[in-house]
Formats: structure tokens, sequence, C-alpha cells
């Protein structure tokens, strides 16, 4: 791990796949908890990539009827069932987590573009029913995100797909379990955040990890 893979003070960093319904539920927490902390300006969010094609080895199977059941914790976020109409649910979510991150760079917008970008392609694939696993499908969101160059970004995607392999290299380094998984920089390390084995849920988890991201060092 170099310095730049280590979280920032003021940054959660959040390791997900788009695809995956419990990480969605995640951001939305995250989000709504700093809106309501009134933390917009003071913590962000570095988006990672834990690729579930990459770590299990087969193309993501359609996790639209899951989503459904884990997003329903959290009306506000509005999933609705798969819709079939603009198409199938998409086998890989490379291309959406290459843009994500190649969108950090300043020629794209910046690491708010990139989190802005992130949010906008779960919202499309879970309630729009957008097949996001393309180049063109998500150019095609990206360019309704205000924050994002779009033309900048289609000639990163090459990049940002390198950069998702590479995160996916330090998962083992870092001990990221999996999708989604919280780092901070005092070391604070948390799979899944507020949701226990035994089927609990604690929502009010982020308030402490958006505090613990906003304390200074030392």
């Amino acid at each position: 791990m170099t310095a730049a893979d280590a979280p920032l003070p003021g940054t959660l960093q959040v390791w997900s796949d788009i695809a995956c319904p419990w990480a969605s539920l995640a951001v939305y927490r995250l989000r709504a908890a700093r809106e309501r902390l009134g933390l917009e300006l003071d913590v962000r969010v570095d988006h990672r990539a834990f690729p579930l094609e990459l770590a299990n080895g087969r193309p993501v199977p359609p996790l639209a009827d899951e989503a459904v059941q884990v997003l329903a914790l959290e009306p506000g976020f509005g999933v609705r069932p798969w819709s079939g109409e603009h198409g199938e649910w998409p086998g890989s979510f490379l291309d959406a987590l290459g843009a994500v991150s190649a969108a950090k760079d300043e020629r794209v917008g910046g690491l708010a573009a990139s989190e802005a970008l992130d949010w906008a392609l779960r919202r499309a694939l879970f309630v729009s029913s957008r097949p996001v696993g393309t180049a063109q499908e998500v150019l095609a969101v990206a360019r309704e995100v205000p924050e994002v160059d779009a033309d900048a970004l289609a000639g990163l995607l090459d990049a940002g797909r390198e950069a998702v392999r590479r995160d996916f290299g330090l998962v083992g380094e870092l001990g990221i379990e999996g999708s989604p998984h919280v780092l901070l920089s005092d070391g604070t390390s948390v799979f899944n955040p507020g949701i226990g084995d035994d089927g609990s849920d604690d929502p009010g988890v982020w308030d402490e990890l958006l505090r613990r991201a906003l304390a200074p060092e030392g």
C-alpha cells in the first residue's frame, strides 16, 4: 500500500461494488447521516473498488430482487423491481467501477465528481433498471451528473479499469472483507457497518464513523 492508498483525515474510504445492494444501503445511510450532521463540506467519500466478479471469479448474478428487500430498509432510496425496460441485468460492472475511479481525476471533476457519479449509477441501477454495465450506459448516466465532465471521463475509462484491478489487488493487504467495507485514517476498519451477523441493524453507526473521519489525528 502506498500513501496514496491510505485513507485521509476527513475522508471515509468506502470499498464496494455498485452492483451490491448492501453497499447501496450503506452509501444511502452515509449520505443521509452526513447531511443530517451538516458535514457535507467537511467529510468526503473516497470510493474504492471491490469488484464482485473478480472476487467470485464469475459474472455478477442478478441482484435486483435482493436489492428490493435490502433497500426496503430505507424507503427514501426509492428502490424498484427490475423492469427489463432498458435491457437485461449486466454481468459485469468493471466499466462502472472504473468510471467512478477515473472521475477522481481533476479533469473530470475530482473526488466530488466521483462520489456524485457513484450515487447516480447506483440509483440508475436499482431505481431506473438501467443496465450500467457498459461504457455506453455509464457515460449516458455521467452526462446527467453536473459534477462530471463526461467528455473527459470518456478518455479515461481504460485507466479507470486498470485502477479497479489495482484496488482489487490491495484487498488482502488492507483486510477488506467484502462489499461494503469502510476504512478511516485512524485505523478504523468496518465491514458492512451497522449490519450484524445475527441480523441486527444499527443505522446510527454512520454518525460515529463520520465523527471519527472528521476528528484530527493524534
